[in-house]
């Protein structure tokens, strides 16, 4: 390798900070206006820095141009081309990326590399990105199939994945083999976490969308405690979202937990709280929820979604004056009352 060459690779290396990767790609160009060739160490730096910034493209560029002049890829341009796939501005653009990165690891796999834990991550993340859930389970299974461990993290992106698509069974399948192999290796006293507050933060709101209150409850309760991990604001939201119907009184109790244990509830706080004593026909509930003097919340500013739970309350209630009453209320607040909120409570009267 030319020594000018080499000497590039340091300074595009240190490139992979915020916002440096135009200086990694303008060292790519410069190396070429000389009339030298990058080396394939060069460009997987290059392309890393781009991934790590949200620019997807140059990466699958990159590698499309290393293919084409028949170099031999390594398993850090393929990561880092991986890695570009999950790491569009935005999911929308993201979403064409799961396909390249399944496209990628069977690649790799043509020009004998083995992926590794990054490479397989990445991918993970990517289907995980474009609500793939279904491909985001199978690779874990494959990691697992290639004797490679997923982490935590990877192993969170598709637990994610299928709550946010409302698979809460599939959500719940994984979660329960996380924490099984967790406590396997607890059991070996291996200092590896595998499940997190993420991980169960994900699985309470599998069970809210799968209606599992007493799975989620027993998760809040029992196997978070259990683990050594502490519950954040996110963890109690999800359980109280799952105390739906006769459940609202625990949906308040957990209320009371919440700040019992230091925390600070927030407008998601109250609006599960609220939306549980409406579904529950419980408006007076909702209503002392709202009230700042005496609600189990007090001091939190309600918005728009607040007002819409709790005159929804009252319609469900046929309460109709404390629904008028509420949407007055809301007018003169910031909580600029919606159309919903206007319907139902026209439909109270």
């Amino acid at each position: 390798v030319d020594v000018e060459v080499r000497s590039y690779n340091p300074a595009v290396s240190a490139c992979s900070g915020e916002n440096l990767w135009p200086h990694a790609l303008g060292l790519i160009f410069d190396l070429k206006a000389r009339r030298l060739e990058p080396t394939i160490f060069t460009i997987g730096s290059a392309a890393s820095a781009c991934a790590k910034a949200g620019q997807w493209q140059w990466p699958l560029e990159a590698l499309e141009g290393i293919r084409q002049a028949r170099l031999a890829p390594n398993i850090f341009v393929c990561g880092s081309a991986l890695d570009a796939c999950s790491h569009g501005s935005s999911p929308a653009e993201a979403r064409p990326g799961w396909t390249l990165a399944i496209s990628l690891l069977e690649a790799a796999r043509l020009w004998s590399l083995e992926p590794n834990l990054p490479a397989f991550g990445a991918a993970v993340s990517a289907c995980a990105v474009a609500g793939r859930w279904p491909s985001a389970v199978a690779l874990l299974a494959a990691m697992t199939e290639s004797s490679i461990h997923p982490t935590v993290t990877v192993c969170n992106a598709a637990l994610n994945a299928c709550e946010k698509a409302h698979r809460w069974e599939a959500a719940l399948r994984l979660f329960a083999a996380m924490a099984s192999k967790a406590s396997s290796v607890r059991l070996r006293q291996e200092d590896h976490r595998l499940v997190d507050v993420i991980s169960f933060n994900s699985a309470l709101s599998a069970c809210e969308k799968g209606r599992r209150w007493a799975w989620a409850v027993w998760l809040l309760k029992n196997d978070m405690p259990g683990m050594g991990l502490e519950s954040n604001v996110r963890t109690f939201n999800a359980a109280i979202s799952a105390c739906q119907g006769p459940l609202w009184e625990l949906g308040l109790h957990l209320c009371e937990e919440l700040q019992q244990a230091g925390l600070t509830p927030d407008v998601v706080t109250w609006n599960a709280a609220s939306s549980a004593c409406g579904k529950a026909l419980r408006w007076e509930g909702s209503l002392h929820l709202l009230r700042p003097a005496g609600g189990v919340m007090v001091g939190l500013t309600p918005d728009a979604m607040s007002c819409v739970a709790a005159i929804s309350a009252c319609e469900k209630g046929s309460r109709w004056q404390p629904a008028l009453e509420l949407l007055r209320e809301a007018r003169q607040t910031t909580m600029r009352p919606c159309v919903i909120a206007h319907n139902a409570a026209i439909a109270a009267c």
